[in-house]
């Protein structure tokens, strides 16, 4: 191969893996058109980066490479349009169901692994969206609507009240909202009434999962719905058989020692569960949505619960924007609003969609937010940077009367460390002080955090992770040596299923007995604990990315913007950071850099919303 590969790798354009594919893919083929082979380790390379396709499409309209490094690798593109008859013209790549190593369909070419899976999941999220249920009580659907979601008006509006009518007339529901809107207090009422239905139809206990992607978020939507519950006017036999735990998605699949993906539960075998509810599922990527749909069973209802605003998973997909893109803008099918009216409900909101009930319907959008008023400064902020509005944004963080949200002028390393180093200090005093009781501590790191774009340079998380603990050395806090020390908080980033500890898990080292110990929350609110030696791949989280931030709250967050604009910075990433806060957040950046970020949607490449809606209106 003439094509320079070891600067590919060098530049970061490629990893060493993506390489191999393709000379594995040459000699498979007997394929030596280089464009083709680039072709095929560029489609790896961005599935690692979190896209489900390399979208040539996107590079002919001069949209470029969604990757770092794509400065080496511009002078090696081929045109295009003749980059696709290269493709078209390889024994490696064809259409759907020839069985080639490369799937190409109109612009986009996928690994043919993540094409089986997008179709996979696009067939069965529209087989669940068909059709709306029958079998209910209409009366005491009425009747326990009125109790717990309460007709909606000038003063009532947001969605809720039709995401329980959505919920429980459709297999496949999605509650999507930012925080505050009350995703969590719905679900606990939609809950409860398909908990009075499955007990009118004579079911003893039906059986409800409350599921998330990681252990943080299982053990935060257990404590939320917990607490919704006890405001609910509900029967006490309801309250008794609502659900108590939350999973993860891994653990309640049931995974197989040393497999990633493989699970006990699958289509074949499916999820003992009459309902199923997924919190976060913004994080979910393809290949776990895809295994997690096909195990609920076909007449079990599916509710998702996510912010479509959020960044995506970190894996590859983008499912519940997608999913909420093809919804977006559809008016309520008619089957729906006379399933609707004969239950003798009024009417709905929105003019009427198209004749049968689809994927329009199990989409509501929840747009009241019940945390952030309108005296809230992160609830202003977040707006200004959902709509991508700089000088809103710039308004709000210098006006004195928002006294939650700030920004702070760059600054020199020792000057930034020693900031968020005192910051840091008093969570780290707190949790210290909490450990004769781990749980404690545990919930002390929910205090404050310091997020950052990056992994790398001045500004990221390592060098920031480096400063805050060189400060807290310094005040004799923890040791200014080794891995192994007290008060440092660490989180997983490997799934490893034989200790229980997944990727995102956050946990904290604590003194127990004369040695340091690793303690993390478990799944049903006890707190476990490990040898460090025993933990699987993990780092420091005095500072954490952004992305590894999701399905995480903070009382006080602070995020460190780079000195320099990058192409990672965009309006989705600040609105992730910006909304991981509770009570306040610190920017600590320029104004042109983050008027650059709010200027950028986060794009994530799939075919996910066409499939979505081609296979529902065929005819388009």
């Amino acid at each position: 191969m003439s094509l320079p590969w070891g600067r590919f790798v060098k530049e970061g354009a490629l990893t060493a893996l993506d390489v191999h594919l393709a000379e594995a893919l040459g000699r498979l083929g007997g394929e030596r058109n280089e464009g083709v082979l680039l072709a095929g380790a560029l489609a790896s390379r961005v599935v690692g980066l979190g896209h489900v396709c390399l979208d040539l499409e996107a590079l002919g309209k001069g949209k470029g490479l969604p990757l770092e490094g794509a400065e080496a690798l511009k002078p090696h593109l081929p045109d295009p349009g003749e980059w696709r008859e290269a493709l078209e013209a390889s024994p490696l790549a064809g259409g759907p169901g020839e069985g080639r190593p490369l799937v190409l369909e109109g612009g986009r070419l996928y690994l043919a692994r993540y094409y089986g899976l997008q179709e996979r999941l696009a067939r069965a999220l529209l087989e669940r969206s068909r059709g709306v249920s029958r079998r209910l009580d209409g009366k005491l659907f009425l009747e326990g609507l009125d109790r717990l979601l309460p007709p909606e008006g000038p003063e009532n509006p947001g969605g809720q009240r039709l995401a329980g009518i959505a919920a429980l007339l459709k297999r496949f529901a999605v509650i999507t909202g930012g925080p505050g809107t009350g995703k969590t207090t719905v679900v606990s009422r939609i809950l409860a009434l398909f908990a009075e239905q499955a007990l009118r139809r004579g079911l003893e206990r039906p059986r409800m999962m409350v599921l998330a992607p990681t252990g943080k978020a299982a053990a935060r939507i257990k404590e939320a719905l917990g607490k919704a519950a006890g405001g609910m006017d509900c029967p006490g036999r309801i309250r008794e058989i609502l659900p108590r735990e939350a999973s993860t998605i891994h653990r309640a699949l049931g995974t197989f020692p040393g497999s990633l993906t493989r699970f006990r539960h699958d289509a074949g075998n499916p999820l003992p569960a009459d309902m199923v509810v997924v919190d976060e599922a913004s994080m979910v990527d393809l290949p776990l949505m895809a295994r997690l749909v096909e195990a609920v069973r076909p007449a079990a209802r599916l509710v998702l619960l996510g912010d479509k605003d959020q960044l995506a998973s970190v894996e590859a997909g983008s499912i519940l924007g997608d999913i909420c893109s093809v919804a977006a803008g559809k008016g309520l099918s008619r089957e729906f609003r006379k399933a609707w009216g004969e239950m003798g409900g009024g009417d709905l909101p929105g003019k009427p969609g198209p004749e049968e009930s689809g994927i329009a319907d199990s989409v509501v959008f929840l747009t009241r937010n019940f945390r952030f008023g309108e005296k809230s400064g992160i609830g202003r902020l977040a707006e200004a940077v959902r709509e991508g509005d700089p000088a809103g944004a710039l308004a709000l963080l210098e006006d004195p009367s928002f006294p939650g949200v700030q920004r702070e002028e760059p600054r020199g390393p020792h000057d930034l460390y020693r900031v968020l180093g005192a910051a840091t200090e008093e969570k780290v005093r707190l949790a210290l002080a909490s450990r004769k009781e781990p749980a404690r501590a545990l919930e002390s790191l929910g205090t404050f955090q310091v997020l950052s774009p990056h992994r790398k340079g001045r500004e990221g998380v390592e060098s920031l992770n480096e400063g805050i603990r060189s400060f807290l050395a310094a005040r004799g806090i923890v040791a200014r040596r080794g891995e192994i020390y007290e008060g440092r908080p660490v989180m997983v980033l490997v799934n490893d299923y034989d200790q229980r500890l997944f990727n995102g898990d956050v946990g904290l080292f604590l003194a127990e007995g004369g040695e340091v110990r690793a303690f993390f929350p478990g799944e049903e609110g006890e707190v476990r604990n490990l040898s460090p030696a025993r933990l699987p791949g993990h780092e420091t989280v005095f500072a954490m990315t952004v992305h590894k931030s999701q399905g995480s709250e903070f009382d006080r967050a602070a995020l460190v913007l780079p000195e320099k604009d990058s192409p990672l910075l965009t309006r989705e990433l600040v609105y992730t950071a910006i909304t991981r806060a509770r009570k306040s957040v610190t920017l600590h950046g320029s104004p042109e850099v983050l008027a650059a970020a709010l200027s950028r949607r986060t794009l994530r490449f799939s075919g996910l919303a066409e499939a979505l809606a081609r296979k529902a209106d065929p005819g388009t």
